[in-house]
């Protein structure tokens, strides 16, 4: 059976979602616990793309807050795979919703037997146990690019193919490709070393006199360079010197290209296993949020030159407040004039969102995570309803789509929240066929995401400047 064709193309000035030709409504429906009346209750307002989750690995997607597996595993053992939750989740959707079109989310760590199994490919730790498969690993990029692709393939040839339009590549921590680490980031693995051997011969063009005056060191080589210390062990207020930065300054970039690499490589799979048919997107370019740069997301001017990638997407700004503008993480507009389309996560706290421990509390970890600060919604629906239009007038305004994020069901199982959801459906369709005048703003903000690489107090400066958007966003 064949895939649908979904594409990105221009429309009305900006990158859009395109299915067989036709322009889609690129806003969708998500839940990590899905099930059949959330699927209605989107079905009956006319919205019918969703996301799925789906994971390689056994483990939950938060190594730090503990939090148990929303899905059974599909890679179990060498060359054996387990589609049992992939099949489930279809198989709600489609008797739900007979027009359903699916993106999946495909998180791509490896399960624990395989770390097992391949303790060189994991984070090794300075007391010599490991953290979580490297993301330096090529076995890692290797084998779960195969398992990858024989997924793609399986889904092909399944009754699910004409549901199907896109794979979000998902990996590291809360599957938005920031590295595994708790309060000091270390991999001491020999694949990482020699990773970074490599690129900075790559970086220098083989040219060890440019290496020695850019770290200015006259004994280091391609072949005895060593990584600078990243681990946030010593922190200090301070900005670094240029002129004695140079190791710390290339390991941050290696680390943040290291990832956007490894995205770029598995969305390149998911075009040649669906000769191009399907989506591909990720989670990426977190430069207005994330300010540390341990998390690797310093590389998103590589990434956006990446062929093989359609979409980009983070949650909405967690400085959540009533009369505020909520932004992406990133600079859109940047993204858009590559040509690729932003899909924001609405993870949009309600006054009946629901808590972990009560829908799923084999899931919940222990202690007091997920259960208070931002996971609670406002107190009012008034309040609730406010919030989720200004995420809806934010996608019309900036010509991008999203995924409403009910995280852990029932966040918008009321007719006033519905209602704005299938407000968003009909707009689509009257947007015109010819794009708005563009506005002509006098200033521009301009983001230099390598900035971070040079904040000794690993995001405590940079944050401080990140702040200044804010008031930014109400200059007028």
């Amino acid at each position: 059976m064949q895939l649908p064709l979904a594409e990105v193309k221009n429309r009305e000035g900006v990158p859009a979602l395109f299915v067989n030709g036709t322009a889609y409504p690129p806003y969708a429906y998500m839940s990590y616990l899905g099930e059949p009346r959330f699927y209605q209750e989107m079905e009956k307002v006319g919205l019918h793309l969703y996301n799925i989750p789906a994971y390689l690995g056994d483990r939950g997607i938060n190594s730090i807050s503990g939090i148990k597996p929303f899905r059974s595993p599909i890679w179990v053992g060498e060359n054996k795979l387990d589609y049992t939750s992939i099949r489930k989740d279809f198989d709600d959707l489609i008797a739900s919703d007979s027009n359903a079109m699916a993106i999946i989310r495909v998180h791509l760590d490896a399960p624990v037997w395989w770390e097992t199994l391949h303790p060189e490919s994991a984070s090794l730790q300075p007391d010599g146990s490991t953290f979580r498969t490297s993301m330096y690993s090529t076995l890692w990029k290797e084998e779960a690019g195969k398992i990858l692709a024989q997924l793609v393939r399986w889904l092909e040839q399944s009754p699910y193919a004409k549901h199907l339009i896109g794979i979000h590549v998902a990996g590291g921590l809360t599957e938005e490709w920031m590295y595994h680490f708790r309060d000091e980031f270390y991999d001491e693995s020999s694949v990482r070393l020699e990773s970074f051997r490599e690129w900075l011969r790559t970086r220098y063009s083989g040219d060890v006199e440019r290496l020695r005056r850019s770290w200015n060191r006259h004994d280091v080589t391609f072949e005895n360079a060593q990584l600078g210390d990243i681990s946030g062990k010593v922190r200090t207020d301070r900005w670094r010197l240029p002129d004695t930065a140079g190791q710390v300054f290339d390991t941050f970039v290696f680390h943040g290209e290291t990832t956007a690499d490894n995205i770029a490589h598995f969305c390149r799979i998911v075009k040649e296993a669906s000769r191009g048919r399907l989506l591909t997107g990720a989670f990426y370019g977190y430069h207005y949020f994330v300010d540390d740069p341990r998390r690797g997301h310093g590389a998103l001017a590589k990434l956006l030159r990446c062929p093989d990638l359609d979409y980009l997407s983070s949650p909405n700004d967690y400085h959540r407040v009533i009369g505020e503008d909520w932004a992406p993480f990133a600079a859109i507009k940047s993204v858009q004039l590559h040509g690729k389309l932003w899909l924001a996560e609405n993870d949009t706290r309600t006054s009946i969102t629901t808590l972990l421990r009560d829908r799923a509390p084999h899931i919940q970890p222990e202690g007091t995570a997920y259960t208070d600060g931002v996971w609670l919604g406002p107190k009012s629906m008034d309040e609730s309803e406010a919030l989720l239009w200004k995420n809806l007038g934010r996608m019309l305004a900036y010509g991008y789509g999203g995924w409403w994020f009910d995280m852990w069901g029932g966040w918008f199982s009321d007719p006033k929240l519905m209602h704005i959801i299938a407000s968003g459906q009909r707009l689509f369709e009257r947007y015109p066929d010819e794009a708005f005048p563009a506005m002509a703003p006098k200033v521009a903000v301009i983001v230099d995401e390598k900035l971070g690489a040079m904040d000794a107090s690993f995001g405590k400066l940079t944050g401080n400047l990140l702040r200044n958007r804010y008031a930014l966003g109400k200059i007028g």
